[in-house]
């Protein structure tokens, strides 16, 4: 079975470099209002839960923190006083590359560039020749 990694769309689309970057997730345990909230409310779709959580982060100490990562990071739910609907028009209609994406793309990028042509090229179903492509298509995004 034929597998094409993220970290080749990633590097294409021209974002490799987002893969380095470290993933700092807000300590929520400064004191952050939402750690007292059910976290089902920051995740409904329902307009009034989505209106009730972003009060909730009206007044947090760590809104800012919250919203800069959530625009980097989440596509789903209420962070940093914005709905994922507004975060994704403020990204000018783009998707955020999620941090599980990113971990991966990140493990992704390093196997290629290192491990066995044969290897790799078992591992995704695909010939040594199309490894060997991948290898260059990162190396030039690099």
């Amino acid at each position: 079975m034929t597998s094409r990694p993220i970290v080749l769309q990633i590097a294409l689309d021209g974002k490799l470099s987002q893969i380095f970057e470290t993933l700092n997730l807000p300590s929520f345990s400064d004191g952050a209002n939402c750690t007292e909230q059910d976290p089902e409310l920051f995740f409904s779709e329902d307009f009034k839960d989505i209106r009730q959580a972003k009060a909730v982060c009206n007044g947090c100490p760590l809104i800012s923190q919250c919203k800069d990562w959530a625009m980097s990071h989440e596509n789903y739910g209420v962070w940093g006083g914005m709905s994922a609907k507004e975060r994704f028009l403020a990204r000018g209609g783009a998707e955020a590359l999620e941090t599980q994406e990113l971990v991966l793309a990140r493990q992704q990028f390093f196997e290629i560039l290192s491990l066995p042509l044969s290897s790799l090229s078992q591992r995704f179903g695909v010939t040594e020749r199309t490894i060997v492509r991948w290898k260059n298509t990162l190396r030039d995004a690099a």
